[in-house]
């Protein structure tokens, strides 16, 4: 019987929905006819800058704030437009109108013998905002921009992340985490004991959850997928026993564990990016089907060690080859399977997700980390999170599915590659957002 366990960390209906400034740069990027990695064009604000000719005035009149707010009322009249903020002598004014500005109103205004320029508005970014076809080349390249532009469901989904510790304060999380717990030290703190050693369960949380002005997950929307921080691990990240796990899993999805507070956000979706190389045992078995039972989806990591081993096929990690779990393996950016990425075994690998290799300035999966850090990532830990949060915004459109329901959609969601690609290392492809919310695959060949 085992007593403990050493885990190691496996590194709609129709809305309007302001996209946060993270989500823009990959949708402008990647809706564009602009080459890969270029940058993207400017977004319109809707208004119109507006400066007048005034150089037969005086310089007095010209710089008479009255005078100028008459020559502005008056163009605005002309072409139907409301002047929303006034400049000066330096300074055109705003001007706005019922919508996005037409060819035919600028022309109209530039043609307006009281008009110097008119040009409209648009946002600028600094150059450290992120590049999403480099740095967060795993939400470029997997149809993620296309999932988003499906907007948020009108359902909540509750993610539970069981994993070293979440910095719940940390910016870019805060504000999608819900009320969490420790069973390491049995408190209702869910942050790392040593945030500056223990990074791997914010980095999984921000692939979930992260949103706001410089880095994006992939579930990212605030009113829609919150996360459920639980931490089981000790203070540096390091192991954790099995026996927490089995506590975790059932506090998780609403049950009753001794010492622990009731948990009233049972969890609709399990991110275990953890595990041991075990072979899949019966307490472990019963409790992740136990879990499933209650209509949770249980996506858990392979295992890394494909390229310290003689032979990487020689089976997944324990909890992903226990029944009911859904086994999840990476992909570098190229969408071949990542070197360390284990397979083979008693269970299936479901399906793979980016978390290897790609061109980010630091060589792997750029998320979140403690103490409102940044930083890369890689391991199978990183691939199971984007399944993970694919599966929330799956959910927040159809929350009816059951976990079978899910697994069927995801595997029907993939591309894949006959040339190169097998079902021992591949499972069923490699993860396409946009299709597992489409429900739709026609062309499975073609790259998401």
């Amino acid at each position: 019987m085992l007593t403990a366990l050493a885990l190691v960390l496996l590194l709609s209906a129709c809305r309007t929905y302001d996209y946060r400034p993270a989500q823009l740069a990959c949708l402008d990027t990647l809706t564009t006819a602009a080459a890969p990695g270029s940058p993207a064009g400017p977004r319109f604000t809707g208004d119109i800058l507006v400066s007048y000719r005034l150089d037969d005035l005086s310089t007095a009149a010209r710089t008479d704030s009255d005078l100028r707010q008459q020559q502005a009322l008056g163009v605005a009249r002309t072409h139907g437009l409301n002047v929303v903020q006034h400049g000066n002598d330096a300074l055109p004014d705003l001007l706005r109108g019922a919508g996005m500005p037409s060819g035919e109103l600028l022309e109209a205004l530039r043609a307006d013998p009281r008009v110097d320029w008119a040009f409209p508005d648009f946002t600028v970014h600094t150059l450290e905002a992120v590049d999403c076809a480099t740095d967060q080349w795993n939400i470029a390249d997997f149809g993620v921009p296309a999932a988003w532009g499906r907007g948020p469901g009108q359902h909540e989904v509750v993610v539970a992340v069981i994993d070293s510790g979440i910095d719940v304060d940390h910016p870019e999380l805060k504000d999608a985490m819900l009320p969490g717990y420790n069973f390491e030290q049995m408190t209702d703190d869910p942050r790392p004991g040593e945030p500056l050693i223990d990074r791997h369960g914010t980095h999984v949380a921000g692939i979930i959850a992260a949103r706001g002005e410089r880095i994006t997950g992939v579930a990212g929307f605030p009113e829609t997928i919150r996360v459920l921080p639980i931490r089981i691990f000790d203070d540096r990240g390091d192991s954790a026993n099995f026996s927490d796990l089995l506590r975790a899993l059932h506090w998780a999805v609403g049950g009753d564990v001794s010492g622990a507070p009731p948990n009233p956000y049972p969890a609709r979706v399990i991110n275990l990016s953890l595990g041991s190389q075990l072979p899949p045992f019966s307490e472990l078995n019963k409790a992740v089907t136990e879990a499933v039972g209650t209509g949770a989806v249980i996506i858990a990591a392979s295992g890394n060690t494909g390229e310290t081993v003689t032979d990487p096929s020689s089976g997944i990690f324990t909890p992903a080859n226990t029944d009911a779990a859904l086994a999840i393996g990476s992909v570098d950016s190229d969408f071949t399977r990542s070197p360390f990425s284990m397979f083979g075994g008693p269970k299936p690998l479901t399906v793979l997700a980016p978390g290897g290799r790609g061109p980010a300035s630091c060589g792997t999966v750029l998320s979140t980390l403690p103490e409102a850090g940044y930083g890369c990532q890689g391991g199978t830990s990183m691939a199971a999170p984007f399944v993970s949060a694919s599966v929330a915004l799956l959910l927040s459109h159809e929350p009816d599915l059951r976990p079978h329901q899910i697994e069927a959609r995801l595997r029907a969601a993939t591309h894949w590659d006959p040339s190169y690609m097998s079902a021992v290392q591949y499972g069923s492809g490699v993860l396409c957002t946009d299709r597992l919310l489409s429900g739709s695959n026609p062309e499975p060949a073609d790259r998401c």
